[in-house]
């Protein structure tokens, strides 16, 4: 736990002090993907199998959400439209 709040620390400072061209979600995808690799010591050889595989399931993933997205504002919605979109909550989990 206590590498995981000093991860996010110096993710946070690195972030927040770069002077990148970069949106923050690229810097964010780099430090990631790096952490990963460095996390299960991936060779060469194994992060080129793995990354494709990885950002296929992270895209299918954001499809996914994407699809589920609720659109609106829930508070406003009938009892039924709400319970719909529970339990296509329930539908997406599986």
């Amino acid at each position: 736990m206590k590498r995981i709040a000093i991860l996010i620390g110096l993710i946070w400072i690195i972030v927040s002090t770069s002077q990148a061209q970069r949106p923050i979600q690229e810097r964010v995808e780099a430090m990631r993907s790096a952490y990963i690799t460095d996390y299960l010591q991936l060779s060469t050889e194994e992060a080129q199998i793995f990354w494709p595989i990885y950002n296929e399931y992270k895209a299918s993933e954001k499809t996914i959400r994407k699809e589920y997205r609720v659109n609106g504002d829930i508070r406003m919605m009938s009892d039924q439209e709400a319970e719909q979109v529970v339990l296509r909550g329930f539908e997406r989990e599986e």
